[in-house]
């Protein structure tokens, strides 16, 4: 289009969309709707489990993995831009250690009805803190299982991942995986593989109505 790269567009596709946007290791630039988190098996059901006692798909364990919220990521105002103009929408939670942070997204909705619930799911959905994970694992390979987790993780990869607390007690958790990067080191002759994480089902839970919830006490409309 005038004035706008090929890549920049299919970037504001994507926002609009809600959806995903990344290169496969084969170079494929590849984008899934906003749907992923339950239209797509890897992302729906947990490939690997990691525990930190090592009793993970096949023993696979970690040695460290950390969690941390912070004010910074939530939304308390956010401004959707659209065809003919901009909408807004504005959290009535208490403003946070670092005020007002405004979240601005530029669109092709060609409603502004459509833009008006963007900004309100991002309010939503942001307007609460977020958990994150602090750093990427970092791994060497080695056992069968190990070699299939580093080489076959991928982009919304959904993995299980079993914290162990002082007291015996356990934490478990389900993350996405959001990147993946190997290092050779020649002098060492040691492979590592670095994964970023991020909580899965967050910020807002997908909602699933299942056979389960019929004819129970909840009333659904519409």
């Amino acid at each position: 289009t005038a004035n706008r790269g090929a890549l920049e567009y299919v970037r504001r596709i994507a926002t609009s969309e809600r959806g995903p946007l990344w290169q496969e290791p084969d170079g494929t630039l590849t984008f899934w709707l906003r749907n992923w988190p339950v239209a797509q098996p890897r992302a729906k059901y947990p490939m690997w489990k990691l525990a930190d006692e090592g009793t993970g798909t096949a023993g696979m364990g970690y040695s460290e993995l950390n969690f941390d919220i912070s004010d910074a990521r939530i939304v308390t105002e956010a401004e959707v831009t659209w065809a003919g103009g901009k909408q807004r929408s504005e959290s009535a939670a208490a403003i946070t250690s670092f005020g007002h942070l405004r979240e601005q997204v530029d669109t092709a909705l060609e409603s502004p009805e459509q833009a008006k619930d963007y900004a309100d799911w991002l309010v939503f959905s942001y307007g609460q803190h977020q958990r994150f994970v602090t750093r990427p694992l970092v791994f060497e390979p080695f056992t069968p299982a190990e070699w299939s987790f580093a080489l076959g993780a991928r982009f919304g990869t959904r993995v299980t991942v079993v914290r162990t607390t002082p007291d015996g007690r356990t934490i478990t958790d389900d993350l996405w995986v959001q990147a993946v990067a190997h290092d050779f080191d020649v002098g060492e002759g040691a492979w590592r593989t670095s994964i970023t994480f991020e909580p899965a089902d967050e910020p807002a839970r997908m909602w699933t109505w299942g056979e389960s919830t019929w004819g129970g006490p909840d009333v659904f409309g519409y």
